[in-house]
């Protein structure tokens, strides 16, 4: 301790309880070490909780420590609360465990209460789900395996993983599954779900099988199978698997829309559009409609009439599928491009397959995959020179000169549509005009 440095030991005699809190301040680590023992012997809550604050990680394990010996719920609540902020991993592990400990206690004190505390556990490790401390989270699931280790367990951990896009940890809890019981259906058609994310389509693809085999109804495993024959293109697979699932559930909107994709995608026009005004007579006759599933059968739609030809129809499916869908920007910024293509000519040219691939395109999120730069569909190796020849007027205003970077930088066409839309491309169409007519006479 340094010659006048603060006395800790008269502070706790005299129960200064304000002064020790104000010595976790110090920069010198070992009083402040010793200001969290000094709290802790004193069992002043308030104080270690303070202390949990502190930007040392020592101190704040010694906090945790300390809180663990006192039986407060305002202490336990602190401890919770830093399941949801620490990030070191060995403070965490602390705070876990003293957490945890009193739980694992009472189930062995009284096995009765192993729901309850798989649910306390359970509610932790989403909640770190949802705030992104997936590392975390999979201990904290871990722990409510070890104290309730059934399929039911297993199985609601696959999915919380899965719908946090944690597929390989939950690969590992489907296949736990199998091993108490090979012929659980649920747990094949968890495992085939989690294969067909990582990419692994035949492994997928088996599992999925084996799981219909065991119970033909399963609704996800048909729909991951459904998913699996449409990335490897076997559309004859996708539309009789489709048929088979409308069998099981007439109303099922997912399996009208693989089947109505697969026709399209097989040519079959009419008869796809007619399962996808099926679905959409299903949808609007329910109490509640899901906007996702009528954004994407209205998007379903416009795709098969821009095969088919029919521009207004198309346009009109799109602008509908954007109002159901409002929420996703991305898909109104789709509909841009899109009428923007529209309007140079191109989404209406070649043959049924070949405008769906030009549209689907667009829609992707990202509007890169399969559609690396727009420039490239419009006018080729167009460069700043030539793009300054129809825009002089708008080359001083930085908004309009941002839109237009974005216009020709990849992954940006729809957000560029939002920001300058039809003033660029009415000035790049004139321009474009005017071009083809000194080329005429120059011919």
């Amino acid at each position: 301790m340094p010659l006048f440095g603060p006395n800790i030991n008269k502070m706790k005699e005299k129960r200064d309880v304000e002064g020790l809190i104000n010595e976790l301040r110090n920069k010198d680590l070992r009083i402040r070490v010793e200001v969290v023992r000094a709290l802790s012997e004193l069992k002043h809550t308030k104080g270690l909780i303070a202390a949990l604050k502190n930007d040392s990680p020592e101190i704040r394990a010694e906090a945790i420590s300390a809180l663990e010996g006192i039986d407060e719920p305002e202490g336990g609540d602190a401890l919770l609360d830093v399941l949801y902020t620490e990030e070191v991993e060995g403070v965490w592990q602390k705070a876990f465990e003293a957490v945890t400990k009193p739980l694992e206690a009472g189930v062995a004190k009284s096995p009765s209460k192993i729901e309850d505390v798989k649910a306390v556990l359970e509610s932790i490790s989403m909640e770190l789900l949802k705030s992104g401390r997936s590392k975390f989270a999979l201990k904290s699931f871990e722990k409510a395996a070890k104290i309730s280790p059934g399929k039911e367990t297993l199985g609601s951990i696959g999915v919380a993983l899965i719908d946090h896009e944690l597929h390989k940890d939950a690969l590992e809890y489907f296949e736990r599954i199998i091993k108490i019981d090979p012929n659980d259906a649920r747990g094949w058609g968890g495992k085939g779900f989690a294969l067909y994310k990582l990419g692994r389509l035949e492994e997928a693809m088996s599992c999925c099988e084996r799981a219909l085999e065991m119970d033909p109804g399963l609704k996800g495993a048909r729909d991951t199978l459904g998913a699996i024959y449409y990335e490897k293109g076997d559309l004859e697979a996708m539309a009789s698997l489709a048929r088979e699932t409308l069998r099981y559930a007439p109303e099922d909107i997912k399996a009208h829309f693989s089947l109505s994709e697969a026709l399209a995608l097989s040519n079959k026009l009419l008869e796809a559009e007619q399962v996808a005004q099926e679905a959409l007579a299903l949808l609007n006759a329910m109490e509640s409609i899901n906007p996702e599933d009528l954004s994407q059968i209205r998007q379903l739609l416009g795709e098969i009439y821009v095969m088919r030809g029919h521009r207004e129809k198309a346009l009109s499916e799109f602008e509908q599928a954007a109002r159901a869908g409002s929420k996703d920007e991305w898909f109104s910024g789709m509909l841009e491009s899109c009428l923007i293509l529209d309007m140079l000519g191109i989404l209406l040219k070649g043959g049924p397959l070949e405008r769906r691939a030009r549209l689907l395109a667009l829609t992707e999120k990202q509007c890169t995959r399969r559609y690396a730069n727009i420039q490239e569909k419009l006018v080729g190796g167009a460069d700043l020179d030539q793009i300054r020849d129809f825009s002089e007027d708008a080359w001083s205003d930085q908004g309009v000169m941002d839109a237009v970077s974005k216009f020709w930088d990849r992954a940006h066409v729809e957000v560029a549509a939002r920001e300058f839309g039809r003033k660029f491309v009415d000035n790049y169409i004139e321009a474009i005009e005017k071009s083809m007519k000194e080329k005429i006479k120059e011919a």
